[in-house]
């Protein structure tokens, strides 16, 4: 386990990358075993995830209203 100093460094260089808060870089790091690479490998994977979630439900947003039109 990190000894706080550490972990903050850590936390501090995972912000630096990724816009996101103390607690999703502290989780990132939890989630990869304090690996500072791999926790912003996995910060950026989120990320691709949650834009596409966006762009299909932007996707069926724009089918609705445009069977409304019709």
């Amino acid at each position: 386990m990190e000894n706080n100093n550490d972990l903050l460094a850590k936390v501090d260089e995972v912000r630096k990358r990724h816009k996101v808060s103390y607690e999703e870089a502290k989780l990132a790091l939890e989630i990869t075993d304090y690996n500072t690479l791999d926790a912003i490998i996995y910060l950026e994977n989120q990320k691709g995830e949650r834009f596409e979630e966006i762009k299909e439900y932007s996707d069926k947003t724009l089918e609705t209203l445009k069977f409304k039109d019709k």
